[in-house]
């Protein structure tokens, strides 16, 4: 079953922009690369913020933790927040050997492991500032636990026709479709979803995400 997050057109540049980043190392690497300011947050005890402005553009960097859970905790601070757009971004693992660790991947669908419905994005009116910036377009997996052996990854590829795969994307876009905010999915592969896993994550994290988030600031710099 495919259900769609696309229809919210933008008449004009957002001007409220959330960027969701699962785990710490990168909220620190999204802050880095924005040069955003970390805000004060005594509200929502454990959750990281950041704050970056350019010419009326305001986006909030926002720490939510790691899978369906993270995203659910910060339910309440994204109806706070209300953005114009909705980024989820951050790692994750290659399902497809055409996604190898270093690509930047924009998601046009995102699938539930466990329901195996489909939700689709619409990137109309900027794909071609993502497609210049090298972003491959590819449908997105989430799954509640990390893929960790070749036979599972491969199964979930062809199962699902999915060529990465992430654990919070799917909760992030069900939010957006349920309360009409456009919503996409920018992730960077820091692994081959395998046995080697967590070794190539570990090396990978930092840099990749760091290519991943100053490629984001590039296009959303050039909007205004």
């Amino acid at each position: 079953m495919c259900q769609s997050v696309k229809s919210i057109v933008m008449k004009s540049p957002p001007s409220k922009i959330v960027l969701l980043t699962p785990l710490i190392p990168e909220f620190h690497a999204a802050r880095e690369a924005f040069g955003a300011r970390e805000l004060e947050n005594g509200s929502y005890p454990g959750v990281r913020m950041a704050e970056w402005r350019r010419k009326g553009l305001i986006l909030t960097i926002v720490q939510c933790g790691l899978g369906d859970k993270g995203v659910k905790s910060v339910l309440p601070l994204l109806s706070e927040l209300h953005p114009d757009l909705l980024i989820d971004s951050g790692s994750c693992g290659g399902l497809n050997p055409a996604f190898p660790p270093g690509s930047l991947v924009m998601a046009g669908e995102v699938v539930s492991s466990e329901s195996r419905t489909v939700l689709s994005m619409d990137f109309s009116g900027f794909e071609g500032s993502f497609s210049d910036s090298g972003y491959l377009k590819t449908r997105m997996l989430e799954v509640p636990d990390p893929v960790l052996d070749q036979k599972s990854r491969d199964e979930f590829q062809s199962s699902t026709g999915a060529g990465v795969c992430s654990m919070e994307t799917y909760a992030v876009a069900e939010w957006a479709r349920d309360n009409a905010v456009k919503c996409f999915s920018l992730r960077v592969v820091t692994d081959r979803a395998d046995e080697n896993t967590g070794k190539d994550f570990r090396r990978n994290l930092r840099n990749n995400t760091l290519l991943l988030y100053r490629a984001i600031k590039q296009i959303l710099s050039s909007l205004r």
